[in-house]
C-alpha cells in the first residue's frame, strides 16, 4: 500500500514501525481504547500504554491484558497522573 494525500492524516503520529506495520495491510489503523494514541487492531500493542488490542469491551476481562478494559484505563490514568506513562 502506498501512502497518497487522502491517506497521509490516517498515519499522522504513528511511529515508523508501526506505520509500517499498517503498511503491510495485516492491520488497520485504531484508536488505543486506554490512551487514545493511534495504534493498529488485530492483537497489536499499543507503544505508549500497553493495551493488546483484542477487541474488548469495557467489562469483560480480557487475558492478554490481565484487566478489563475499565480497569486498565483506571490504572493507565493512576500512572500518568504520577509521571509514570508507559505500560500498567
Amino acid at each position: 500500500m502506498e501512502i497518497n494525500k487522502d491517506t497521509a492524516a490516517l498515519y499522522d503520529g504513528i511511529d515508523d514501525e508501526t506505520k509500517a506495520d499498517a503498511l503491510s495491510g495485516l492491520y488497520s489503523v485504531v484508536y488505543c481504547p486506554v490512551c487514545g494514541q493511534k495504534t493498529l487492531d488485530n492483537y497489536y500493542i499499543c507503544r505508549r500504554c500497553g493495551w493488546e488490542y483484542d477487541y474488548s469491551v469495557e467489562n469483560r476481562f480480557s487475558t492478554a491484558n490481565r484487566a478489563t478494559l475499565r480497569n486498565y484505563r483506571k490504572r493507565y490514568l493512576q500512572a500518568t497522573k504520577r509521571g509514570e506513562e508507559g505500560n500498567v
